[in-house]
């Protein structure tokens, strides 16, 4: 089962997961021609936990609808606060940046053509509330940190009624308002861009005709 589940890394650090599912007989009975029987699911989910300086990263593992997901919690001991960072599919490889003390950055991968990919702006709030901006994608081609406020995304989102690819490149802020959009075309688009990030972080658009 664990095969079918995503991998999660915080930073640069992969969360390891284990899980064993048990399951027992419970009653038994015949009565008025019926045979009925009880059973108990058990399943015993652990993960090991990364913790910053003033908080550590928990995840658990719920189930709705017949799919598992993962819930993220953020969890300050020193102040007994948590807050639900996002609630993913375990169908996807996710990745935890922390970008300030209290913007976080998760991307989300699918290599399932039925799950989307996303990456979502996390910024937490006084309370236990979560502020989240996210954006959908079929495929992540990059994503690059820039100085202290500022993550250039490059990816592609596919039609699933015509399998047309429109292609974005992006620059946001940590709480994920769109700074600038560089490009945004599609196939057979009669203008196209392409892009190079030169060794100074300085930005190159190029523009290519069909």
């Amino acid at each position: 089962m664990r095969g079918n589940l995503s991998k999660i890394f915080v930073e640069d650090t992969e969360i390891k997961i284990s899980e064993k599912v048990e399951v027992t007989d419970g009653e038994h009975e015949i009565k008025d021609n019926f045979y009925t029987m009880q059973s108990v699911v058990k399943t015993d989910f652990k993960s090991t936990i990364f913790s910053y300086e003033d908080m550590s990263v928990l995840i658990s593992k719920a189930q709705r609808y017949n799919e598992d997901y993962y819930k993220i919690v953020l969890f300050n001991d020193a102040i007994s606060k948590a807050w639900q960072l996002i609630i993913l599919s375990a169908r996807l490889d996710i990745k935890i940046k922390r970008l300030t003390d209290v913007n976080f950055i998760v991307i989300a991968e699918s290599h399932d053509e039925n799950v989307e990919s996303q990456i979502s702006f996390c910024k937490l709030k006084d309370s236990t509330g979560v502020e989240e901006i996210t954006i959908n994608f079929t495929t992540l081609k990059e994503i690059n940190f820039i100085g202290d406020n500022s993550i250039l995304i490059c990816y592609e989102e596919r039609d699933a009624a015509s399998g047309k690819v429109t292609h974005v490149l992006s620059m946001y802020n940590n709480d994920g308002k769109m700074l600038k959009n560089f490009f945004e075309f599609a196939d057979g688009d009669k203008e196209q861009y392409s892009y190079v990030m030169e060794d100074n972080k300085k930005l190159k658009i190029i523009k290519k005709s069909e």
